[in-house]
């Protein structure tokens, strides 16, 4: 079995500033969207988008969510159907459990200056912060982007970005162009929720999309319900599915993480 929960990881996190060590060469015709592409470039009604993006975000006010999810995990290599606990402390905790047949495979704890995670069918453990794994990807990581993604927030402050937006009848989208990356950003008209977001390096052959196409009301609280996530990286390509079955919130549970005894520790430096 493959190293799942780490290639979630990576694929959540590989575009996040896009290797900024590499250089990039800017030309005056090096944006997603100009003027004359642009269906809209109101910047009073750009803004009122991001507004009502971030009210959507702000009113997923919760302490805790237990997620239970059906993963479809799909590589070049193999295609796997396994469970996912995903627990939720939030800006605090994430804990992600990988369960194939009822049995617990591996298991991932993530804080905000901490990723641990350990795979039973190898053996092995790993324990280290953000700066051991962001050297290792060659990209910069937050426990941020990975809860805002779970819960259907978008991976960037929308307020930091230059954006330019274009509209149609039921979406609206939001087109940012920084030096390494195109960021995409489409949102329902009526709900203000976010359903499709992506990102493409503009110095590698890398891509990242995240599409939300079902939500649920949960007390008020509006989560996504099925998440798709699709990476390429060169010829790789790899392809994740979350299907949630169950979600409680505002619930008091614990973080149980222990590695299995006679687990080797990896150095990934």
């Amino acid at each position: 079995m493959k190293k799942i929960v780490l290639q979630i990881l990576c694929m959540i996190f590989f575009l996040n500033g896009c290797s900024s060590r590499k250089k990039h060469v800017s030309s005056q015709n090096d944006t997603a969207f100009n003027e004359s592409t642009a269906v809209l470039n109101n910047d009073a009604f750009t803004r009122k988008i991001v507004q009502n993006i971030k009210e959507s975000e702000s009113a997923k006010n919760f302490k805790s969510l237990y997620i239970k999810a059906n993963v479809r995990y799909e590589d070049n290599q193999q295609k796997q159907n396994v469970q996912a606990d995903i627990r939720i402390k939030k800006d605090q905790i994430i804990l992600v459990s990988i369960r194939l047949l009822g049995i617990t495979w591996a298991k991932a704890l993530i804080t905000q200056d901490k990723v641990q995670y350990y795979e039973k069918p190898n053996g092995t453990h790993f324990e280290g912060d953000f700066a051991t794994l962001s050297r290792w990807l060659g990209t910069e990581l937050n426990f941020e982007k990975l809860q805002n993604l779970l819960v259907g927030n978008a991976l960037f402050d929308l307020t930091k970005e230059r954006l330019v937006s274009k509209s149609s009848e039921n979406q609206t989208g939001l087109f940012a162009n920084t030096q390494y990356l195109n960021k995409e950003f489409w949102t329902e008209n009526i709900s203000n929720q976010l359903i499709k977001q992506s990102f493409h390096s503009k110095t590698e052959n890398q891509r990242l999309q995240v599409q939300y196409s079902s939500f649920q009301n949960h007390n008020d609280i509006v989560l996504p319900s099925q998440i798709s996530l699709e990476a390429l990286r060169d010829a790789d390509k790899t392809n994740i599915e979350l299907q949630f079955f169950s979600v409680l919130l505002n619930e008091d549970f614990s973080f149980p993480y222990a590695v299995p005894s006679g687990s080797k520790l990896i150095n990934i430096d």
